[in-house]
Parts: C-alpha cells; structure tokens; sequence
C-alpha cells in the first residue's frame, strides 16, 4: 500500500511475485504473462490431461483409464458378438469371423466332404467349414471361409463392416512400421510386423512353441508378440483339395481383391518366422 497525495492505492502480487505484475495461473495451474491458452481440456474434461477421441471416437488415455485402441464390440447377423480395436486410423476385428448366415440371411453353405470342398471352384459356390469339422475349433479359431463367400455381394462381415482390401492392408502394415517399397513385394516380408500381429503365443497349442517375442517392438514402446493387439490365432487353412492343415502352426487372411480370375491377394502368419 502507497500513499501518495492522500491517495490509497492497492497493488496485487502476481504468481511470479511481483506486485502489480501481469504474470497468472491457468487451469493448469502454470504460471504466464500471456494469453496464449497453451493449456487446453481433453476430452475427459481435464485441463492439461493426455485422453483423446480415438479412430472409434471414444474418449481414452490420460485420466480415463481406458485402452488407447478400445471400440466398442460388433455383433454379425447371427448374433455373435466381436471384440474390436483400433491401429492407426481404422478399426479391425480382434476376432475370427464365425458368422453362418450372409446378411441378407442367406444361409453360407457347409459341411463339404473333401471332395465336394475341392469342386466348390467349379461352381464359384461360397461356403465355409470348420477345421476337421469340430464345432469347438470355431469357438477358439473362428470359421475358415472359401473366397466365394468372401467375394458374394451379399456380404459376411458385420453391418458396416468389410473383408479389407490389399490397401487396407498396406495402410495397416505401414502403419506398424513397413516401408512403402516393401510393402509391395512378394513374400516374407518385414522382420517383425508378423510377431505383432500373433496372439495367444504364450499358451502351449499356439504358434508351434514359437518364443521369438522379446525382439519385438512396437511403436507404443510395448514389447513383444501380438504389441498391436491384432489377436492373430493360428486357425491353420483349408485347401483347395479339401484337406485341413496347419492349426496351432499359422493361418491365413484374405483381402477382398482379386489379382486375377484365379487368384486373390492374402495375408499369411506362420511359426516358423515372424514376418
């Protein structure tokens, strides 16, 4: 307090201390002689707080205590519902597709002797299976799809969902860490983006033993197999002759884009390696 002339005059100290200064607390609790609002609120209404909206626009991270990559889950018109997760900007299924039924209800045919599988090609009749016809593969494994049910316009994957296409794919493995160029060879490609992908590898049915993990890092700084959360079970394959291998030791995904009128590009996990 100054006196001056018979004047009373009554100066605030700031947060810097200095009294009459311009100097203030933001809601972050940060003291600045500006305006410049370098303190913001994230989407969990927490000034200063790292949660953000997600590629499924779900408020995670920071104060929420919510996985960054969690969506909701998904049901297929047969009812089953399916875990999801977010990687980069779009959203996968972290589950095999089990669905029996196309969507506009149409049944997806099956039960297909080995014979009868191997002439499905000269019919273009879609229809799925389940390893050695066991019912409880599909509950650990899912259901393994020929491409003419993949390729029916009647659809197989959930409402608003699609089989992902070769570019897709790319995104999705560039966005793990595959360089452009790579991305368009022929294949064992990537060292590790394989690994990130792979789940259940530690639980003694899955990946032949496979123990490669500890090299392998994500972008988020998690170490080891399945770091993106992907959830790859090696579900093994059914061939074109009919015949059931490779479960516990690989499994293969299809894209939804044909390279020719015999072939379709796919994507393949294997034990033997984790590309």
């Amino acid at each position: 307090i100054s006196e001056e002339s018979g004047l009373t005059e009554n100066y605030l100290m700031d947060c810097e201390g200095i009294c009459g200064g311009l100097f203030f607390l933001d809601e972050c609790g940060t003291c600045d002689d500006d305006n410049s609002n370098n303190c913001i609120e994230d989407c969990a209404n927490v000034w200063g707080g790292t949660a953000f909206l997600n590629s499924c626009e779900i408020c995670v991270g920071g104060s929420t205590g919510i996985n960054e990559k969690y969506c909701e889950p998904i049901n297929d018109i047969d009812g089953y519902t399916y875990q999801t997760i977010a990687i980069g900007q779009q959203v996968w299924m972290a589950e095999n597709l089990t669905v029996t039924h196309y969507n506009n209800g149409d049944d997806i045919l099956h039960d297909y002797s080995n014979e009868s599988w191997s002439e499905l090609n000269a019919t273009e009749t879609g229809a799925f299976a389940r390893y050695n016809d066991d019912i409880l593969n599909m509950d650990i494994f899912g259901n393994l799809y020929n491409w003419y049910a993949v390729d029916d316009p009647r659809g197989i994957c959930p409402e608003n969902w699609h089989v992902p296409t070769e570019d897709d794919w790319i995104e999705f493995e560039m966005f793990l860490g595959m360089s452009y160029d790579e991305s368009q060879e022929f294949g064992i490609r990537s060292a590790d983006i394989g690994g990130m992908l792979k789940g259940g590898v530690n639980e003694f049915i899955y990946w032949g033993g496979y123990n490669g993990c500890d090299d392998i890092i994500c972008s988020n700084g998690i170490i080891g197999c399945n770091c993106s959360e992907f959830n790859a079970f090696p579900g093994g394959y059914r061939t074109g002759s009919g015949q059931f291998n490779g479960m516990s030791y690989g499994c293969g995904f299809w894209t939804s884009t044909s390279q020719d009128n015999y072939y379709a590009w796919y994507r393949e996990l294997s034990y033997q390696h984790s590309g």
